[in-house]
């Protein structure tokens, strides 16, 4: 990957934005702080989007 990518996910509770520098980006950080929810709202946002 070449450049920076931008990643805003939001549901009726959270709101996420993640700018990407890396190929390779890993996730972290303590318990119950939505890492898991972070996946599943991209995991569905590409399901159901046209590209």
């Amino acid at each position: 990957m070449k450049g920076r990518i931008l990643i805003e996910v939001s549901s009726r509770n959270l709101k996420y934005s993640l700018t990407l520098d890396r190929a390779i980006t890993l996730l972290r950080g303590d318990s119950a702080t939505g890492k898991s929810e972070l996946i599943r709202q991209i995991s569905e946002y590409e399901r159901n989007s046209i590209f």
